[in-house]
């Protein structure tokens, strides 16, 4: 069944209701997340916009100010005001290329003549085609695993837009537009992939159909075909294709095509460059057959001429000669071209570009990067032990396999010198690695140190250190959370005693985990002792004060003096602070009795204390 959209044949232009209810949402900005997002929606209104009058494509792009944009191409200008300047809050952005046509010969002057018959082997990026097709471009010569060669170009080039014969059907050089004869044969078709024609109704296209694809491959002999374009061209291509870095014969992220420069040698115009301006596109082609729909399409432009008829069938490389589409065609006077992704191009006759292998990585000097470095509990509260972890990397320093890590207690001594820590998979066997070691902190309690963490690659390049500060603290003598109720904690020499109005509650935002204890009114009152033998110790406490007036007052007592005041002067409102360290309150030797005493005028006066400890030192 056709799908339920239609496109008008003839140029008819009238004003259509918005495509949707524009709302705010977050994509901007280049990130993953923005593309990922303008993907969506570009998905979501592709077929609402492609039967839009005069539109011809819808693809992802950037902006003139480098945000994410779903990129509209449209036959002209008038169609331009009838399109909304966004969707679902990604910015649209509309660009003017008349018809989109399948880039069938139009003779031009060139520099120099890849129109014309070439010694064999040929080069790739000259006159080519099907013996029923006037000329298009050889794009390169592409091999299989059994080692057999073949000219890549395009189904109008080689298969005559399906009419052609796989396996009869020579294909010359040049094309029969340039002269090309029987003789001038350099191979015969092996495979195409079918063009899917959308449906012609009334005056309307129903496309019930897309194609990713417009190639085919004719099956020759390294006598008759090169691998390189005609001296003046960018030379051999890469084997291997932009952007696979895993190797899996697929683009890594295809958005890092995104304003990719890139270049081509065609039949018509030579060689010449361009910028990726939108990928992941939809857009409609103008063939002699009429009118097909493409899906996941690489949009190229250029401030000059980039393409012409002629050229369809021109590998599309970047700077570096890694290949990334298959151009077949192009608009707006040649500034805008269309490719099919190399990638998927390849993937479907199972081969491979028969070109020139990636240059050797330079060798690894630099040691790979040390990050997260991370060390618990911390403060140790106590703990003889802690954890020290950390991640080290070496993907973007060299490339080399994470061989060891070592690390130091407050300095930093000569490589290979540091206490070695462990893979935390168990093997070193990777560029990147998470690392740990335990480490014994007893002889430190009461300082702060420094833990540094420094890793090597398997090419004995040392990397720079990273550091965590360490708090090691001594276990409380005494704590309490109010976790526990009035006998809760540890440490002490009885439970709480209280009067008036004491509560341990959970209302009112405890400082940690969930109660705290709350004292209202005149009244309330709580207080408990801890045996601190011949030694003294330090108490701190967290506490805050809410509602207060200048009248209102709590006090610490420690044995029945006063030793801390709080008033609506020294505390903000309903704010927790902690007082320790310097702060922290001193202790007398012997049994000492702490308590929490409230001196405010009315019941919604409130004093709250949490996370009460006594220690050895402040």
């Amino acid at each position: 069944m056709f799908e339920n959209k239609s496109k008008l044949i003839v140029t008819v232009f009238f004003q259509l209701l918005l495509l949707s209810q524009i709302t705010q949402v977050a994509a901007q900005g280049r990130s993953a997340e923005a593309l990922a997002r303008a993907a969506e929606v570009k998905e979501k209104h592709v077929q609402d916009l492609m039967e839009r009058f005069g539109v011809v494509g819808v693809g992802i792009g950037f902006d003139q100010q480098g945000e994410v944009a779903i990129k509209v191409f449209v036959e002209t200008q008038a169609e331009t005001a009838n399109l909304p300047q966004s969707l679902d809050g990604v910015p649209l952005v509309a660009k003017v290329t008349g018809k989109i046509v399948a880039m069938d010969c139009l003779k031009d002057s060139n520099q120099w003549d890849p129109t014309a018959r070439c010694d064999r082997p040929v080069p790739i990026g000259v006159s080519t085609g099907h013996p029923n097709v006037t000329a298009g471009t050889i794009g390169a010569r592409v091999k299989d695993s059994s080692g057999n060669v073949y000219a890549l170009s395009n189904n109008h080039v080689y298969a005559a837009e399906n009419q052609a014969n796989e396996g009869l059907d020579p294909v010359y050089q040049p094309g029969v537009f340039d002269g090309g004869l029987s003789e001038n044969t350099i191979g015969t078709l092996h495979d195409f992939e079918p063009i899917r024609f959308c449906t012609p109704f009334l005056v309307f296209w129903l496309c019930s159909q897309t194609n990713t694809l417009d190639a085919a491959i004719a099956i020759s002999s390294s006598a008759n075909l090169g691998n390189s374009t005609p001296p003046y061209g960018y030379g051999i291509p890469r084997s291997t294709i932009f952007g696979d870095n895993n190797g899996d014969g697929s683009f890594d992220n295809i958005n890092d095509l995104l304003n990719l420069p890139v270049q081509k040698c065609g039949r018509t115009t030579g060689c010449t460059t361009g910028r990726i301006t939108a990928v992941n596109t939809t857009i409609d082609v103008g063939y002699g057959a009429g009118l097909a729909r493409f899906v996941n399409q690489i949009i190229v432009e250029s401030d000059v001429v980039f393409i012409g008829g002629g050229d369809s069938g021109s590998s599309l490389v970047d700077q570096n000669r890694y290949p990334v589409g298959l151009l077949f065609a192009g608009g707006n006077g040649g500034l805008m071209a269309v490719a099919n992704r190399i990638d998927l191009v390849l993937n479907r006759f199972g081969v491979t570009v028969d070109g020139e292998a990636a240059p050797p990585p330079p060798p690894d000097t630099l040691g790979p990067l040390t990050s997260s470095v991370n060390v618990s509990p911390n403060p140790t509260a106590g703990a003889t032990s802690v954890n020290l972890s950390a991640a080290v990397n070496d993907s973007s320093t060299g490339g080399s396999a994470v061989a060891a890590a070592e690390y130091f207690i407050n300095s930093v001594g000569d490589y290979g010198t540091g206490t070695p820590m462990n893979a935390s998979d168990g093997a070193f066997n990777s560029m990147s690695e998470g690392v740990t070691a335990s480490i014994n902190v007893s002889p430190y309690i009461g300082q702060t140190i420094t833990l540094y963490v420094r890793g090597r690659d398997s090419k004995n390049n040392w990397g720079a250190v990273s550091s965590v500060a360490l708090n090691v603290t001594a276990a409380p003598l005494a704590f309490d959370g109010f976790e526990g109720g009035w006998s809760g904690g540890n440490g002490w020499a009885g439970a709480w005693t209280r009067s008036g109005d004491a509560s341990i509650v959970t209302s009112g935002g405890s400082y940690a985990g969930s109660y705290h204890l709350r004292l209202r009114r005149s009244t309330g009152y709580a207080a408990r002792s801890v045996n601190l033998g011949s030694s003294g110790a330090y108490l701190s406490f967290c506490a805050k004060v809410n509602s207060f007036e200048s009248s209102d007052k709590a006090e610490v007592k420690i044995n029945g003096a006063v030793v801390k005041t709080f008033t609506n002067a020294t505390q903000s409102n309903n704010t927790y602070a902690c007082y320790n360290g310097s702060s922290s309150i001193p202790l007398p030797s012997g049994t000492v009795t702490i308590a929490f005493d409230a001196g405010m005028s009315n019941q919604d006066d409130y004093w709250y204390i949490d996370n009460i400890e006594v220690k050895r030192t402040p």
